[in-house]
């Protein structure tokens, strides 16, 4: 609909309502371009690009959409606190609320089965295993070499307590070494729990007492240093009436 019109270089100013707001704008065309359409229906690109829907149009998109979401729908039961909710299938979520979800996350062994628990325990003492001797230190040896001048049947790393190790083993006199460094009483990197590493010694000390060993710990603040491991060894012995 023409409103308003001004002749200018064979170009006249045309005055439109917009197709999706409503808002006049104005365009300068010659009258070949305003009699074929050859223009711009809308006042500006984003009401260009907003598309209009018809109702029924409309209605068959929120008639799909629905099938799809309640497809994608399941019931689920909240791990803490029990309660029925739905959640779409492709998200995992095993708690209904936000404060479920932080409790779980604050207390999440009491949440695991027994069977998981196993697999955390398992992957813990292969990774022991597969470490091996990487983390012997220089001590550590040394102190297994006074223990085999002294002893006849001396091991090292051997998983002998229910799939657990011990860092020395002395078969004679039934006893399990156990050389801790610094790691386990003191944070080395950002990804290391102490926690979780002496949550692990406590587990393998009730496992050396079940198969009848006793366990000794020695702390090490990791540096070579023979003298210290001499008496150590010395203290050692004494406390078991060597000397």
């Amino acid at each position: 609909m023409i409103i308003n019109c001004i002749n200018e270089n064979n170009k006249t100013v045309y005055t439109f309502k917009c197709k999706n707001c409503g808002k006049e704008y104005t365009l300068m065309l010659t009258d070949k371009d305003y009699i074929k359409g050859n223009y711009s229906k809308y006042c500006s690109r984003s009401c260009a690009n907003r598309r209009i829907l018809s109702d029924e149009t409309k209605n068959k998109i929120s008639r799909a959409m629905l099938g799809k979401t309640s497809n994608r729908l399941k019931h689920y039961k909240c791990v803490v606190c029990g309660n029925d909710y739905t959640h779409r299938e492709s998200t995992s979520k095993i708690c209904c609320s936000k404060q479920c979800l932080d409790y779980y996350f604050s207390h999440r062994n009491e949440f695991l089965s027994d069977e998981v628990k196993e697999r955390i325990s398992i992957g813990g003492r292969n990774s022991v295993k597969s470490q091996g001797d990487s983390r012997r230190s220089k001590n550590e040896i040394y102190f297994y070499d006074l223990c085999k001048s002294v002893f006849e049947n001396v091991e090292h790393n051997v998983l002998i307590f229910n799939k657990w190790d011990a860092d020395i083993v002395i078969h004679d006199i039934k006893y399990a070494i156990l050389w801790n460094g610094p790691w386990h009483y003191k944070k080395i990197k950002s990804n290391h729990s102490v926690e979780q590493v002496q949550n692990r010694d406590s587990i393998k000390i009730k496992e050396i007492q079940k198969a009848g060993y006793t366990p000794y710990i020695v702390k090490d603040d990791g540096k070579f240093n023979k003298a210290f491991v001499e008496n150590q060894f010395k203290i050692f012995l004494e406390s078991l009436g060597k000397f």
